[in-house]
């Protein structure tokens, strides 16, 4: 056996830090998300604990019923679904394409913007 390249100098070791470099790019989906969800959360859970402590407090009721409000809220006001997805359907975007012989290098080139005709 003769060896002509390196390992990290063939086609494959190429192949696969795209692969790698592609998975490290975010879309601009997922960027707004992250700036959502780090306004979003500390707002909701602000307002759920104010929720389950203020009325009870001022008189308006039990600390039961307020607290399960509360909670509630959270359970309602959770954004998971939206942060889970967004990086979720990338990724099964990326493994769709590569079962198909597709190779993508940025999950970026998938980002249309609305009203661009794309």
């Amino acid at each position: 056996m003769r060896v002509t390249r390196r390992s990290d100098d063939t086609l494959l070791a190429a192949i696969v830090r795209r692969v790698a470099e592609a998975g490290r790019r975010r879309a601009a989906a997922e960027r707004w998300v992250d700036r959502f969800a780090r306004v979003y959360t500390p707002v909701v859970l602000a307002t759920a604990l104010l929720v389950a402590v203020l009325p009870p407090l001022l008189g308006y009721g039990t600390w039961t019923a307020w607290v399960y409000r509360a909670l509630v809220l959270l359970v309602i006001g959770c954004p998971c679904a939206l942060v889970i997805s967004t990086p979720v359907s990338v990724v099964a975007g990326l493994a769709a394409a590569s079962r198909h012989g597709v190779l993508v290098k940025a999950a970026t080139s998938w980002s249309f913007r609305r009203g661009s005709g794309q």
